[in-house]
């Protein structure tokens, strides 16, 4: 309906406002519904087509062209399957190789790695430790080169170092003249003895 139509009817300003506003809306709801269908309905016939494209592509093969193409796929699949389980072994493995050089108290895990023969080293599922890791380890902290790579284990501490000597000995004995003029020059002044 026209607003003409509806001032015709005796209808107030106020009135033929709010029926026009509710007759937009259901026009604008109508517009909507049928943008959508039309979207539908190309999405439709955008996948028809690529469909029959395909089915046109496989008609024109040879069986011998579809069976490579299906090993070809086959292939494919096999070995994205074995490339993400040696990635999650290999994940594993390097968490099990971290926790456990942590719990050995490696002060660098990235230092003692080299020092270790990973291919002797075996991943257990059932615990998700490291067989051969613990052997190794003894091995290395037993060197006395590589002991300084791990923290001490409790009661491992060695005792600390008493130094003794004159006030002014840096090695734990007296200083000799030749310490005491070094001093001296750098402007240190040592207590008399």
């Amino acid at each position: 309906m026209k607003r003409e139509e509806l001032k015709a009817l005796g209808l107030t300003d106020e009135q033929i406002d709010k029926i026009m506003a509710e007759n937009g809306k259901d026009i604008e709801k109508h517009k909507n519904d049928a943008t959508k269908a039309a979207d539908d309905l190309k999405a439709a016939n955008d996948q028809l087509k690529a469909a029959n494209d395909q089915i046109s592509a496989f008609k024109e093969m040879k069986p011998e062209d579809l069976k490579k193409a299906a090993d070809d796929w086959k292939a494919k699949y096999d070995q994205a399957v074995a490339d993400h389980t040696a990635e999650t072994q290999q994940r594993l493995f390097d968490s099990a190789l971290e926790k456990g050089l942590t719990e050995a108290k490696a002060k660098n895990v990235k230092t003692i790695v080299p020092l270790l023969d990973l291919k002797g080293l075996t991943y257990n599922e059932a615990d998700g430790s490291l067989i051969g890791l613990k052997e190794q380890l003894e091995k290395i902290k037993a060197d006395e080169k590589n002991g300084f790579l791990f923290d001490a284990e409790d009661g491992d501490e060695p005792p600390p170092t008493i130094v003794t000597g004159s006030e002014n000995s840096t090695s734990g004995k007296p200083m000799s003249k030749l310490e005491a003029a070094m001093f001296k020059g750098a402007g240190y002044q040592p207590p008399e003895e």
